[in-house]
């Protein structure tokens, strides 16, 4: 069992250091692509909530944004944080497998090579989708219910108090479809980084939503008690 408290102490911590630079350096233009970059470092660091005892194998997808270099630019802010166990041999070790983003126990590679002894495990699977579209949402969140991993997080563009009844019917009905009785979820509606640096100019605010889901996939709302209070900037802390 996954302790999901502190997976998401973990990530915010992660998420918001990366947050607080894209002020001054990201490109407007390409702020979207650099959220979901900033999205897949802050998994990645969770990978150490699993212990040492195994040598764990992230990967996700990479931008190709070459116009506005983001892959460069957010390797600049992370420097060498966090260590990557990735195969030397080159970028294909680095492109997502089955899912956005993933850790498991063990590296694909030694699968392909011939070690087929070894089960590997997906320990934490994540798919984003940040298209304010409740059916790409859905569809995402579908891959999610059927695949086996320890823990599953669907990662989507935040919404409005007025939206979340309707989104939460969606949802709700697409985890029906769960196929692995004992999977543990964390649902995250994350706001745009406009709203993270308060230079959103609407009413209707987008909010930060996190839940989990119960024995009957039901949402429940976790948001108060799990994300860190101190990973909450002024422009979300009254929603």
């Amino acid at each position: 069992m996954v302790d999901k408290k502190r997976f998401i102490t973990v990530f915010a911590k992660e998420f918001c250091k990366y947050i607080i630079d894209t002020k001054n350096h990201s490109p407007n233009e390409a702020r979207q692509e650099v959220l979901t970059l900033i999205i897949f470092y802050a998994l990645e660091s969770t990978q150490t909530i699993f212990g040492d005892k195994e040598v764990l194998w992230c990967r996700f997808s990479m931008s190709d944004n070459e116009e506005y270099n983001v892959k460069a630019y957010l390797q600049d802010i992370r420097e060498s944080k966090l260590k990557r166990k990735y195969n030397k041999s080159g970028s294909k070790s680095l492109i997502e497998f089955l899912l956005d983003f993933s850790i498991t126990n063990r590296r694909l590679n030694n699968f392909l090579m011939g070690d087929i002894d070894q089960k590997i495990k997906i320990l934490v699977g994540a798919e984003s989708e940040f298209a304010n579209d409740q059916k790409k949402v859905c569809r995402d969140l579908l891959k999610l219910c059927l695949i086996d991993a320890q823990l599953k997080v669907m990662i989507f563009g935040g919404i409005t108090k007025r939206q979340l009844k309707n989104w939460t019917k969606s949802i709700e009905a697409t985890l029906k479809h769960d196929q692995h009785a004992e999977s543990e979820y964390l649902i995250l509606s994350i706001p745009r980084i406009k709203v993270w640096l308060g230079t959103h100019d609407s009413k209707d605010k987008p909010t930060l939503r996190l839940y989990t889901v119960g024995n009957t996939q039901k949402l429940e709302d976790i948001t108060e008690d799990y994300w860190p209070k101190d990973c909450l900037p002024k422009s979300l802390s009254s929603t």
